[in-house]
């Protein structure tokens, strides 16, 4: 059965932590904790009540590092069907149209349930992971987020 899901706790992030062996123990607890920094910025994100945006910090960009480098290895053993299902997901239309980024956090939070509610192959996991690691590098690099 598929948990609520509260800032720290997605069913998701222990889905992608489990895909990969025990041999991968690190590279597991390293996606683990930024898939679910992730989770927890876009639920900050559609919080009624913006907060302060919470600073990345050192940690943080270590761990994207590492991230980043695990899902390099990981980008092979993906295939389109993984891909399309997650695009798939987050291409579905809402039926009140808010501002762009409130939409997107809406459609990540939503396709990483409905990935956990059908408990997505790893592969599909891990491109997950990776689509939410590019999305949050490229929103850092943009002019518009400094």
């Amino acid at each position: 059965m598929t948990r609520v899901a509260t800032p720290g706790q997605w069913t998701l992030v222990a889905l992608l932590r489990d895909s990969l062996p025990r041999r991968h123990e690190r590279a597991a607890r390293v996606l683990a904790e930024r898939m679910t920094e992730h989770l927890d910025a876009l639920t900050r994100r559609l919080a009624p009540v913006a907060p302060e945006r919470a600073a990345d910090g050192a940690g943080s960009a270590t761990r994207a590092r590492q991230a980043r480098r695990v899902l390099e290895c990981l980008q092979s053993c993906w295939n389109d069907g993984d891909e399309n299902l997650v695009r798939g997901g987050l291409d579905r239309v809402l039926p009140v149209v808010p501002p762009a980024e409130v939409t997107h956090a809406r459609r990540l939070l939503e396709c990483a349930r409905d990935l956990a509610a059908m408990n997505a192959r790893p592969e599909t996991l891990w491109f997950f992971a990776w689509y939410l690691e590019a999305t949050r590098q490229a929103a850092s690099e943009s002019p518009q987020s400094g």
